[in-house]
């Protein structure tokens, strides 16, 4: 819904503090009639956690660009239903500007609205203003962050405002909030809007779907004591828990541990005497659970406990167990713990920030009494996709694959496109992009997906090049040429699967921008060269110097298309000048950069001559999109089962790859490597999509090194699901939004598989069978008529029969009007 402001961005009195800083706002008000609906209206920077009488409502707002800032609605009428006592509004607010994510100087600040109507007609407004009470906890202290990730979290209880987001809670001490802009400019005599000013100068409505919270609980997999290593500090929380080897319990105790699964009882924690006699003291022991929640999710855990004394319980995350135990310190940026400081009494507390795993390791420190565990579990949060997009083949594996996408996609997926929950939690134009045609294939078109390229268009840099992460920190200075470039590549897919041309529209303005900056790039010969910023092209182990052959390749290959869509919307562009740049850029990479002596196209030219590097890289993009002969095909493939050391590899981020196989006339090759590849990660255990081929090390600098950082949920991977359905399948749109359908099947050595793809106006339904005697059977089921391209890419004698009639595949391409479904056999 679309809020008339009336409320004031808010603060702090004290606004000196500007790193991890938690801030508390409350704001009571009677309701004394009967209400026919509430509805509230919140944002801050950077995130909050809002309740009414202690429950939470909400979490946000959506990460972004600050200029133009995302603001929430919720309907909390029957929150107010009782009218015989005062109400509380209470937020918690967290904001940091020690780690900016934008090249210009955020500010901190709250603003909500509560626009109440009664029954009887009339209607309340309440605020954010003066009148809001405020006070700056010293209950929360953060560990090192690293990115957007999250961060590890302490909480001292004994530091907190006990009760403060209860009604009855006495803020008679809190200070009054200061509105964060004053009435205008003295000189000029203009008065600006409370709640519309640098850096929120837009405020707009959430444009995506508020996240799933499910209350999740654990089966307890392990328990026993640890001698502790270190003292309880809550910033060696990670490494100290890393360096404690699990022991059965010997001097510590834990009682009743069954009831942590049944929500029920009482589970009991005392550690060693601490008055321990010092003949028997061999070090102190403390009481450690290990708790598995039954699948890898993003959420937040949550404690309800009973100490007479307080006490500390140090909380280690882990997506799986080493030696039956977790590893909570990977790296310096990857420290996944927290530590909870209890104080004496009963209390709750979940985290502020949500976390990945699926084990959790409690090691209770400080324990001089009894401590009475009654309720563990987790808030999960995810984002509410809706799968209509289904593989299943006889090939177990492929299956398995399709299914890991799906999983991935999901964990990947918070409020934006994330390039893995567990590290490095950022939106990136180039390796996040290859999500949009996984989920095109797997849910279809999504209010996320206009969100991610709008993000990027708000973010664009003043040079034209569009940042290479939105939300992000790089300044103009310090982005990637390539991924701008892939952004522009997706923009125009878009077109292709969804129809919108909308977004294109509204986009259209900012790709000329970006692509007069490419041009300023071009050298003599009308290639990249000596561009200003840097070039990634996956991380791996590729020649990047003078002229660069991806670079180019992908240059050209994103000037064609825009073309086409721009023609096809009536845009502005020099359309015949971007078709005659990227017809050359790809004739002087089919004769220049290809090597007739070994059969590849190498990585880059410098100062004339060719690089001694070849690539996977180079390879896949001249093959698809710079119109390698029949040959060069031919011999690229030779090459590689010949020679496959001399290939540069991709990560599982790079997904041309695979397609440039199928594309050279070899779809059986591409499946085998498709098995070798992502078949064996599935057969180890795996069943998500993880950052790199191995998790013992990588070969990104083109020799083993070890990563142990490295996630095993990385969203570069999920293209596989597209794959799937556009190569094997061989559904793609022929006009945007499959107006026209293109029908490509290589199913290869494939006995059955079956296949749908969400589009527009429904779904298409693909069957295919390969009976004993070889006939090959295949059905396509449309949601309404529309026209369709098959090609079956048969080149041998036989009978081709398209709904009962007979047909002939000389020519291999078969135009086709009016279908809604359409029976193929093949008889050799």
């Amino acid at each position: 819904m679309n809020t008339d402001w009336k409320a004031k961005w808010i603060w702090h009195p004290e606004r000196e503090k500007g790193k991890n800083d938690f801030v508390y706002f409350r704001q009571t008000f009677p309701v004394e009639r009967e209400i026919a609906s509430a509805h509230l209206s919140i944002t801050a920077d950077r995130e909050y956690c809002c309740a009414i009488d202690g429950h939470i409502v909400g979490r946000g707002p959506v990460l972004g660009d600050p200029r133009f800032k995302r603001y929430d609605s919720y309907e909390i009428t029957s929150s107010l239903r009782n009218t015989d006592r005062e109400h509380v509004i209470a937020v918690t607010v967290y904001h940091d500007e020690s780690l900016p994510m934008y090249p210009y100087a955020e500010t901190r600040g709250l603003l909500f609205q509560l626009a109440i109507n009664y029954s009887d007609g009339r209607k309340e407004m309440v605020c954010s203003d003066e009148d809001t009470k405020v006070y700056r906890t010293q209950a929360y202290s953060v560990g090192n962050r690293f990115n957007d990730s999250y961060w590890p979290e302490y909480f001292n209880a004994n530091k907190d405002a006990t009760g403060w987001e209860l009604p009855e809670f006495d803020d008679a001490s809190w200070q009054q909030a200061v509105p964060m802009i004053g009435g205008g400019n003295s000189l000029w005599g203009n008065v600006r809007p409370k709640h519309r000013f640098f850096p929120w100068v837009n405020v707009v409505p959430r444009d995506i779907p508020h996240p799933v919270r499910t209350f999740r609980y654990p089966t307890v997999v392990g328990y026993g004591e640890v001698m502790q290593k270190m003292e309880a500090s809550a910033e060696d929380t990670a490494i100290r828990m890393s360096l404690e080897p699990m022991e059965p319990l010997s001097k510590a105790s834990i009682r009743d541990i069954a009831c942590l699964e049944q929500e029920a009882g009482v589970t009991t924690i005392m550690n060693s005497e601490p008055f321990e006699s010092f003949d028997c003291f061999d070090g102190i022991r403390n009481a450690t659970i290990i708790l598995d929640f039954g699948q890898l999710l993003n959420g937040r855990l949550a404690l309800e406990l009973e100490t007479d004394t307080p006490m500390k319980i140090d909380i280690g995350y882990a997506a799986d167990l080493q030696d039956n135990r977790i590893v909570p310190y990977l790296s310096s940026r990857t420290q996944n713990a927290d530590q909870y400081a209890a104080r004496a009494g009963k209390q709750a507390w979940m985290s502020f920030n949500w976390r990945h795993f699926r084990y959790v390791q409690l090691t209770f420190r400080d324990v001089y009494a009894p401590v009475s565990i009654t309720r563990v579990r987790v808030e999960e949060q995810s984002y509410p996709y809706n799968r209509s997009g289904h593989f299943e083949s006889d090939v177990d594996p492929f299956n398995r694959i399709y299914q890991a996408a799906d999983k991935t996609i999901r964990l990947c997926t918070a409020d934006r496109f994330m390039d893995n929950p567990s590290r490095e939690c950022r939106q990136y134009s180039g390796d996040c992009s290859s999500v949009l045609p996984a989920l095109w294939t797997l849910f279809g078109n999504d209010p996320i997906v206009v969100k991610y390229f709008r993000q990027f268009q708000e973010a664009q840099h003043r040079t034209g090049l569009y940042r290479y992460s939105a939300p992000g920190h790089d300044n103009d200075g310090g982005s990637l040429f390539d991924h701008a470039l892939m952004l522009l590549f997706r923009l125009a897919e878009y077109y292709d699967y969804t129809g919108d041309g909308n977004l294109v529209e509204e986009m259209w303005g900012g790709v000329l921008e970006c692509l007069k900056l490419t041009e300023t790039c071009l050298n003599a010969r009308g290639l990249l060269e000596n561009m200003p910023y840097d070039v990634w092209m996956d991380w791996a182990f590729i020649h990047r110097e003078g002229e660069i052959l991806t670079v180019n390749v992908l240059y050209a290959e994103v000037l064609r298309r825009l073309a086409r869509v721009g023609r096809s919307l009536g845009l502005y562009g020099a359309f015949d000048d971007w078709n005659a740049k990227a017809q050359n850029i790809t004739r002087l990479i089919r004769e220049q950069f290809y090597d007739p002596d070994r059969g590849v196209f190498v990585d880059c030219m410098v100062e004339g001559r060719q690089s001694k590097n070849t690539s996977e890289h180079s390879n896949a993009l001249a093959i698809l999109y710079a119109e390698a002969t029949e040959v060069q095909k031919k011999s690229v493939l030779d090459r590689y089962l010949s020679h496959n050391n001399e290939f540069g590899k991709g990560s599982p981020a790079w997904m041309f790859w695979a397609y440039a196989m199928v594309e050279a006339g070899n779809p059986e090759m591409a499946m085998d490597w498709m098995k070798s590849r992502f078949g064996a990660l599935v057969e180890h255990g795996l069943d998500t999509l993880p950052e790199v081929w191995s998790l013992y090390g990588e070969q990104t600098k083109g020799y083993w090194r070890c990563r142990n950082s490295r996630a095993s949920v990385q969203i570069a991977g999920v293209w596989v699901a597209h794959f799937f359905i556009n190569q094997i399948a061989g559904v793609a749109p022929a006009e945007p939004g499959f107006a026209k359908i293109s029908f490509k099947p290589r199913f290869g050595s494939l006995v059955h598989c079956r296949a749908s793809v969400p589009v527009p106006d429904g779904q298409i339904v693909v069957e295919y069978e390969k009976t004993r005697q070889g006939e090959l059977k295949f059905q396509l089921i449309l949601p309404s008529e529309r026209a369709i391209s098959v090609d079956l890419g048969i080149r041998t004698p036989g009978a081709v029969w398209i709904n009962e009639k007979e047909m002939t595949h000389e020519e291999g391409l078969i135009e086709l009007e009016n279908v809604k479904q359409l029976t193929i056999k093949v008889i050799p």
